[in-house]
C-alpha cells in the first residue's frame, strides 16, 4: 500500500503558552511531508518504519518552541509530539498500520 502523508502541526497553540515570556500567542502552523509511499504498510517492517519515520517528522514539527530545560515547556512539547504524531497516524489510510500502533501502544502501557 502506497501513501504520502503531510502531518501538520496541529498543537502548535497549546506550545505558545508554556514558552517563557511570550507577549502574544503565535498562530503559525508547521508541517512537514513524511513519505510513505515506499513501504509496505501490510509488513511488519513496513509498518515500523513509517512509525518511526512520523515520530520523526512529529518531533521536528514541534521541537523550535522548546527549551527542553524549562519544565513547562518540555510538557508542552511531549503534548505537541503526542498530538502530532496521532493525527498523522489517523490519516494513514492502512488497516495492518494502524494494528501495528495499536499493539505497539499496548506494549508501551504494559511496560510503564
Amino acid at each position: 500500500m502506497k501513501h504520502t502523508l503531510a502531518i501538520a502541526l496541529t498543537a502548535a497553540l497549546a506550545l505558545t503558552a508554556f514558552e517563557a515570556g511570550a507577549a502574544t500567542k503565535r498562530q503559525a502552523r508547521k508541517s512537514q511531508m513524511v513519505e510513505l509511499a515506499d513501504l509496505n504498510l501490510d509488513r511488519a517492517e513496513g509498518a515500523a518504519t513509517a512509525y518511526a519515520r512520523l515520530h520523526r517528522a512529529a518531533k521536528d514539527v514541534c521541537k523550535p518552541s522548546v527549551d527542553r530545560y524549562f519544565y513547562q515547556a518540555w510538557a508542552g512539547y511531549k503534548s505537541c509530539v503526542d498530538a502530532t504524531l496521532t493525527n498523522a497516524i489517523e490519516q494513514v489510510d492502512s488497516r495492518a498500520f494502524r494494528e501495528y500502533v495499536a499493539n505497539k501502544m499496548e506494549r508501551a502501557s504494559r511496560d510503564s
